[in-house]
């Protein structure tokens, strides 16, 4: 385990110094800015919305981070852990680290930028509390998007690409109410907003494990084609 921490610490400090960080940073901020610059908005609404415009950039710092690694260190990094396992859940661990900074400027932006109400103590902290669950339900499977769209998996850039817009295009397509049952094939980020908005608990819950397995399976296809692809 010791191993495999270690590795994933040189992988994300390794994302963290490339100039690969700074694209994601720079979208990140600009499309916070242009989100909260129309005024004020509820906290469901201003977090909601946050969370939905912020998942593409996460699946991307995902990708970055797994593509950061040249092929060749990448193998010498595998027989230093040991197993393609160790391996692959170093990678996992590296990408998924990359979206905290971004979760936590996503957090921060709205207060910062007046785009809603602090309340008294009660509503931030339920503000709060939506504001984190929010996005990392937009984190999950933005993580298993990028992994998927990585180079060990697709080869080359175009077929990265491919997936990662097209997998951030399907998500904001398919999970508008109007779409129907359609909209159960990605995960619920615009249902959330909707839950959020009722209060209703159960539907949120009902979400959260919709996100959860959609990201399994997705991340369990990662595993099965990086293992044969290696």
């Amino acid at each position: 385990m010791n191993q495999v921490c270690a590795l994933a610490r040189m992988r994300f400090v390794g994302y963290a110094r490339s100039q690969r960080v700074i694209a994601p940073v720079l979208a990140t901020l600009a499309v916070l800015g242009i989100l909260h610059a129309g005024g004020k908005s509820s906290p469901v609404e201003a977090y909601g919305m946050s969370a939905i415009v912020l998942f593409g950039i996460l699946a991307w710092q995902a990708k970055l981070s797994v593509d950061t690694e040249p092929d060749a260190q990448r193998k010498l990094s595998y027989l230093a852990v040991g197993s393609a396992r160790r391996d692959m859940v170093a990678g996992l661990l590296a990408a998924g680290a990359t979206a905290v900074p971004t979760i936590l400027v996503g957090l921060a932006a709205a207060w910062f930028s007046s785009a809603v109400d602090a309340g008294d103590d009660g509503s931030m902290v339920g503000a709060l509390f939506f504001g984190v669950w929010v996005h990392l339900l937009a984190a999950v499977p933005a993580w298993a998007v990028g992994a998927f769209a990585s180079r060990p998996v697709t080869r080359t850039r175009g077929w990265g690409v491919a997936m990662l817009v097209g997998a951030s295009v399907l998500v904001l397509v398919l999970g508008i109410a109007d779409a129907g049952p359609l909209r159960w094939l990605v995960p619920q980020l615009v249902g959330a907003i909707k839950a959020g908005e009722d209060g209703n608990v159960a539907r949120g819950v009902a979400i959260t494990l919709h996100a959860v397995v959609w990201s399994a399976v997705l991340l369990g296809a990662y595993t099965a084609l990086r293992n044969r692809r290696r």
